[in-house]
């Protein structure tokens, strides 16, 4: 009987308002988690660290760290990518990887139009050491140490310029659906994403980095999250945002020395669960190899890695 109720209430958090994805708050800092497109959209060979502690104070909160890479092969109008990453949400863990291609055409003179598209492998299990029972002789122990594994695609495009970008996405499109248990199934939706942002030069040494991101689920409310970010040169850079009826986020940048850059969000919790904890905290560290030292010279002072378009 406790088996069947606890399966219940994992499907009821997988098709509820839990989240199947990691969310991130520095999204616009590394955009091609969300979208296979951006791979290959930069100058440069870009490595991302990222990790991302939710709702602390809460036992079991999520928790996630990613590795992602992407780039262009030089000379060519080919992206590829990739990211490893781990998630823990309660008593759920994945655990997966991805890989992408991009193809990147060019539309006059100041815009490019790439397509995207990703196969993953996840992981999917339940933590049975992290369910509290009773009973210590209770079988649901060993009966939720269920894994399963799951093959998925993801398709993106992305509309560019030096200082815009608008892309579209979808990732899970396979629907796959998740046997933990012998007869019992919860199924992976397809996730609809818009992004889009750019960079406004309001001076010599500084700009204002608009963004913003659009999710969509079925059967979950539109989730919305704006941010406005003032840089400064290429050495530091701090702005705000807000996830809609989610939590506001506090943004940090800075340059620790050529190429390595420092992000730093902390999200202030405003729904009904914030006064359970503490808010969020997500930092990432990248680099970015110049695989051609052109580029690199000839970057904007203003522009904080921001999409640039190749020249010819």
């Amino acid at each position: 009987m406790k088996i069947i109720i606890y399966i219940v209430l994992i499907g009821f958090c997988f098709n509820g308002m839990a989240q199947q994805l990691p969310v991130f708050s520095l999204y616009n800092s590394n955009p091609y988690v969300l979208n296979p497109a951006f791979a290959g959209s930069e100058h440069y060979w870009d490595l991302t660290l990222q990790h991302r502690s939710q709702w602390v104070g809460y036992d079991n909160g999520p928790s996630t760290q990613l590795f992602s890479s992407h780039s262009r092969i030089d000379g060519s109008a080919s992206g590829f990518g990739g990211y490893f990453y781990n998630d823990r949400n309660g008593v759920l863990g994945n655990l997966g990887f991805s890989g992408s291609y991009a193809y990147h055409m060019e539309l006059g003179e100041e815009f490019q139009l790439s397509f995207g598209l990703a196969a993953s492998f996840t992981q999917y299990k339940l933590l049975g050491n992290k369910v509290t029972l009773n009973s210590p002789t209770d079988n649901l122990i060993d009966a939720s140490k269920g894994k399963a594994g799951a093959f998925n695609t993801s398709f993106g495009s992305l509309f560019y310029s030096e200082n815009f970008y608008f892309g579209l996405s979808a990732l899970n499109l396979l629907s796959p659906k998740i046997d933990y248990f012998s007869g019992t199934t919860t199924p992976l939706k397809t996730h609809f994403y818009m992004q889009t942002g750019g960079l406004i030069p309001i001076s010599a040494n500084g700009s204002i980095q608009p963004a913003a991101t659009v999710n969509y689920l079925s059967g979950n409310p539109i989730g919305i999250e704006m941010q406005a970010v003032y840089e400064y040169v290429d050495i530091i850079k701090g702005g705000i945002g807000y996830r809609w009826k989610d939590a506001i986020s506090f943004l940090f940048g800075a340059r620790l020395f050529d190429g390595l850059y420092l992000n730093y969000a902390y999200d202030l919790g405003v729904s009904k669960i914030s006064k359970g904890h503490s808010g969020s905290h997500e930092i990432m560290l990248s680099y970015n190899f110049y695989y051609n030292p052109i580029y690199k010279n000839n970057k904007a002072r203003y522009n904080f890695g921001r999409i640039k378009r190749r020249p010819d």
